[in-house]
C-alpha cells in the first residue's frame, strides 16, 4: 500500500515538473527568443542589446539560487512555484509594453525568478527526493514539457508578431503562467516523501546496494548516516568545485548562441514561420536528448552521457558556421539542442552522485547557482561581441571552446574515486551481485 501511494504521488509530480518546466524554460528560455528582433525594432536598436533580457534573466536566477533553500523551508514546494510564477507574469508583461531598453532588462530580472524556483533547480531536486533510481529517466520524463511549452508557445508568438500585435501573445503567456503552475503546485506537486511518510522509491533496494558495496562503515549506523555527505563534508572536496565550475562554463556555452538562436536564423534568411518552426526543432531535440542522456546517465554514467553530447553539440555549431538552408540549420539545431538539454539536467544528477541524498535538499540548487554565472556571462559577451562586429561568428567559436572546457571538467570531477552514489555500471554489476551473488565473488 505504501509503495503504491508513494508510486501515484511520484507519478503526479512528474506530471507536476512537466508543466513548470515547459512555462519556465519552455517558454522563458526559448520561445522568448522569439520577440528579441520585433522589440528591437520597435525600440530602434538592435537584438544583442534587447538580449541583454536573457544577462539580468541569469542575474536574478543566480540570487534566486542563493534564495532557493531558505525559500523552500519557510514556504514549502507550493509557495516557491506561486512565487516564481507571478514574478514570470510579470516579467513578461512588463517585455510587451517595454518603452526602452531599461524596462527589458527589468523584465529579464523578474523571469529569472521563474526559470529558477518553477525549473528545473526546484523540480529536478524534488525529483531526486522522490526516486533513488533512474533520476535520469524520471527527470528527463519531467522535461519533456520544455519541448511543449517552447514549440506551443513560439508559434503563439510567431503569429501574432507576424500581424504586428506582439503585445497580446505577451498577454495570453502571463496568464497560463500563473493559471498553468499554480495547478502544478496546488493540485499536483504538493511535496516530498516525508511530507506524506513515505520512503523514496528504490529506498530499500538502495540499502541493501550500500550493504553490499560495503560502502556503509562495519559497524551498524544509522539510515541518515548512509545516505551520503553533510554540507560541511561537501565544501571541503575539490571535485565539488570542479564540477561547479563544469557547470558554469556549461552554461556559458549555452547562452553564447541559445537566447539568440532565432536572430541567428533570421540572419541567415530564414521567415519568422521558419524561425518558429527552427526553434521548435531546437527544442525537441533538447528534449529528446533529456531522455537519451537520462537513460545513459542511469545505465552507463553522467560523464558518459554528458561527453557524448558535448561531441554533438560542437559539430551542430560546427554546422551553425556555414548553414544557409532551412535543411541545414534544421540538423543543426538538433546537434545543438542536445547540449542545452545536457546543461538542465546534469548539474542535479552529477551532485547526487557527488554528495549523496542527505544534503540534496539543501544544496541541490548550487549547480544552478553556478549556471546562473554563466548565463550572466554568455549573453553579456555575445551582446558586446555583436554590438562592436554585427557578427555571430566569433560567439559560436566561442561557445565550441567552451563546451570543450566543460568536458574536461565533468570527465576530471565525476571520477568514480570522487563518487558517493555508485554510477552507470559500477551500480548495475553490484546490483548482479546481490541478485546473483555465486557469480560474482
Amino acid at each position: 500500500m505504501n509503495s503504491s501511494k508513494a508510486k501515484a504521488r511520484a507519478a503526479m509530480v512528474i506530471l507536476g515538473g512537466f508543466i513548470c518546466i515547459g512555462m519556465s524554460s519552455g517558454v522563458l528560455i526559448s520561445s522568448m527568443s522569439m520577440y528579441l528582433v520585433p522589440v528591437a525594432a520597435k525600440l530602434g536598436t538592435n537584438a544583442g542589446v534587447v538580449g541583454y533580457f536573457f544577462t539580468f534573466n541569469a542575474i536574478c536566477s543566480f540570487m534566486a539560487s542563493l534564495l532557493a533553500a531558505p525559500l523552500l523551508k519557510k514556504f514549502g514546494i507550493k509557495g516557491t512555484l506561486t512565487t516564481g510564477a507571478i514574478a514570470a507574469a510579470l516579467g513578461v508583461l512588463f517585455m510587451a509594453w517595454a518603452p526602452n531598453a531599461g524596462i527589458v532588462c527589468i523584465a529579464g530580472f523578474l523571469t529569472g525568478a521563474c526559470t529558477c524556483w518553477a525549473s528545473n533547480p526546484v523540480m529536478q531536486p524534488t525529483v531526486a527526493r522522490w526516486f533513488m533510481y533512474n533520476r535520469g529517466k524520471f527527470g528527463a520524463l519531467m522535461g519533456l514539457g520544455e519541448w511543449v511549452g517552447a514549440t506551443i508557445f513560439a508559434f503563439i508568438a510567431a503569429t501574432y508578431i507576424n500581424a504586428g500585435r506582439y503585445e497580446f501573445a505577451c498577454i495570453i503567456t502571463a496568464v497560463c503562467e500563473i493559471v498553468l503552475i499554480m495547478f502544478a503546485a496546488f493540485v499536483l506537486i504538493r511535496g516530498y516523501p516525508e511530507d506524506a511518510g513515505l520512503k523514496p522509491i528504490g529506498y530499500d533496494r538502495y540499502q541493501a546496494e550500500l550493504a553490499a558495496a560495503e560502502i556503509s562503515s562495519n559497524k551498524k549506523t544509522e539510515e541518515t548516516d548512509t545516505m551520503g555527505l553533510s554540507k560541511k563534508e561537501v565544501f571541503r572536496r575539490a571535485s565539488f568545485w570542479i564540477f561547479m565550475a563544469a557547470n558554469l562554463f556549461m552554461v556559458l556555452s549555452c547562452t553564447l548562441y541559445s537566447p539568440q538562436q532565432t536572430t541567428i536564423y533570421l540572419a541567415a534568411g530564414m521567415t519568422t514561420v521558419q524561425a518558429a518552426s527552427l526553434v521548435s526543432i531546437y527544442a525537441a531535440a533538447k528534449t529528446i536528448n533529456k531522455l537519451v542522456y537520462g537513460v545513459a546517465a542511469d545505465y552507463l554514467g553522467v560523464v558518459f552521457g554528458s561527453l557524448y553530447t558535448i561531441v554533438l553539440v560542437v559539430i551542430g555549431l560546427i554546422m551553425f558556421l556555414t548553414a544557409s538552408s532551412f535543411q541545414s540549420l534544421a540538423i543543426a539545431a538538433i546537434l545543438v539542442g542536445s547540449g542545452q538539454g545536457l546543461a538542465g539536467m546534469s548539474g542535479t544528477l552529477g551532485l547526487s552522485k557527488l554528495i549523496g541524498q542527505k544534503s540534496i535538499a539543501d544544496l541541490g540548487v548550487i549547480p544552478h547557482g553556478a549556471s546562473a554565472v554563466g548565463g550572466i556571462l554568455g549573453p553579456t559577451i555575445f551582446g558586446l561581441i555583436y554590438s562592436a562586429t554585427g557578427q555571430l561568428q566569433f560567439a559560436i567559436v566561442l561557445g565550441m571552446v567552451s563546451w570543450i572546457i566543460t568536458g574536461i571538467l565533468i570527465a576530471v570531477s565525476l571520477r568514480n574515486k570522487n563518487l558517493v552514489e555508485l554510477d552507470g555500471l559500477s551500480a548495475r554489476k553490484i546490483k548482479v551481485a546481490i541478485e546473483d551473488p555465486c557469480t560474482h565473488k
